[in-house]
């Protein structure tokens, strides 16, 4: 999961573990742990993970026709 994959690489580059990580967010290491196997965490968890993490997550929706054919996409 990309999501995930970068949540590990903001982790890594803070230097902080699941353990650091599940003091901040106040819950068990355990389920850190299971976020990160899961690989498809909510997105109330993503919101939480970002929020400790110091950082935000930008999601946008835009209409398709404001955006490329698919075909033109590399």
């Amino acid at each position: 999961n990309e999501l995930m994959a970068e949540i590990e690489r903001i982790c890594k580059l803070k230097g902080i573990s699941q353990k650091e990580l599940a003091q901040k967010m106040h819950i068990a290491q355990q389920n850190v742990s299971h976020i990160f196997s899961n690989n498809n965490p909510s997105y109330l968890a993503l919101l939480y993970l970002c929020d400790d993490l110091d950082v935000c997550m930008d999601i946008k929706f835009i209409d398709k026709k404001f955006t490329e054919k698919k075909d033109d996409i590399i």
